[in-house]
């Protein structure tokens, strides 16, 4: 059996500089973090931030016209949280989460707010996983103790024997995380057939929706789709932003075969979305013929194969999820 000790620090950071530059040295906190509860072993950490506590109630409509709105609190999730906290402490079975390089991807320690993944990879450290940087080139595989194999938007193809590793990988119950690069959205990575195997279509186009927009080639979107990820978010009424993102969805029904991967739509555009598709001259237009408007355009989405439709991925289970943008 193991003895778990729970030691903490409530205070002012005003008011004891000392104590609390400590404790953000000593759990390499980021200046933004901060209101948090920081479960802590003496091997493995977990952190729960105040924002994850409650659920809330707002008013969606309100907040895309601009307008102020009222926002309740209408559940808590503490007891459920920090009971989890102990749990992932109590076990030995650490997760771990691999950052895939090689092909001009971002990077986990990038504390750029655009491409970095810096904040991504502490929220995986502060949920109790283990964060490491690997290659498959030369005679590198993805490791045997490797649950999630992340891919921050490559900006350059895969050989061949990087994409049978891959592949492998998920055949074995892996779980891939890829986020599209939107600053090669015309380079061909070689994953595409892969891709297409798991009822997943990447085509090279933009999505956009000018009625839903923070200006630039940003969108902002509260049609999310029926799946576990994107539960919570729906339960909450929230929204996501996707700074510049490429159309990720799935294949027709036709299109897929018999034995291919439950695939579905995790976030789309309203129904005022476009595809922008034509890249020549450094700018980004419409091809007349061939681009949509009037319609959602889907910016991620998900596919697994295993287990039980619709339920949450268990072991066993493997699972993609493709993001048309590599901003996390």
């Amino acid at each position: 059996s193991r003895q778990l000790r729970v030691r903490g620090w409530c205070g002012d950071s005003e008011a004891e500089p000392g104590t609390a530059s400590q404790v953000r040295t000593g759990y390499k906190l980021g200046p933004e973090e901060s209101n948090l509860i920081v479960f802590d072993s003496g091997t493995q950490v977990v952190r729960v931030a105040e924002s994850e506590l409650s659920s809330y109630d707002a008013d969606l409509n309100a907040m895309l016209q601009g307008q102020k709105r009222e926002v309740r609190r209408s559940a808590f999730k503490g007891e459920l949280l920090f009971t989890s906290a102990i749990a992932n402490l109590a076990t030995t079975n650490v997760a771990h989460a691999c950052f895939l390089g090689g092909h001009d991807e971002a990077k986990a320690e990038s504390e750029d707010r655009i491409a970095g993944y810096y904040r991504f990879a502490r929220v995986l450290e502060s949920k109790a996983a283990r964060v490491s940087p690997i290659r498959l080139d030369g005679t590198n595989d993805v490791p045997a103790d490797c649950q999630l194999l992340v891919i921050p938007g490559p900006g350059q193809p895969f050989l061949p024997a990087e994409v049978e590793r891959i592949g492998r990988f998920l055949d074995g119950g892996g779980r891939v995380l890829l986020g599209l690069n939107s600053g090669v959205p015309s380079l061909r990575l070689g994953i595409e057939g892969m891709l297409s195997d798991w009822g997943i279509a990447a085509p090279p186009a933009f999505a956009a929706d000018t009625n839903n927009t923070a200006g630039g080639f940003s969108v902002l979107t509260t049609n999310l789709g029926s799946h576990p990820i994107t539960l919570p978010l729906v339960r909450n009424e929230a929204r996501l932003f996707f700074h510049a993102p490429r159309v990720g969805g799935t294949l027709p029904l036709e299109e897929r075969a018999a034995d291919a991967p439950k695939a579905t739509v995790l976030a789309a555009t309203g129904p005022s979305g476009m595809t922008r598709s034509d890249f020549r001259n450094g700018t980004v237009a419409i091809k007349p013929g061939l681009d949509l408007a009037g319609r959602p355009i889907p910016m991620a989405a998900a596919a697994e194969r295993g287990g039980v439709t619709g339920e949450a991925a268990g072991r066993g289970t493997a699972r993609m999820v493709v993001v048309g943008d590599r901003m996390v």
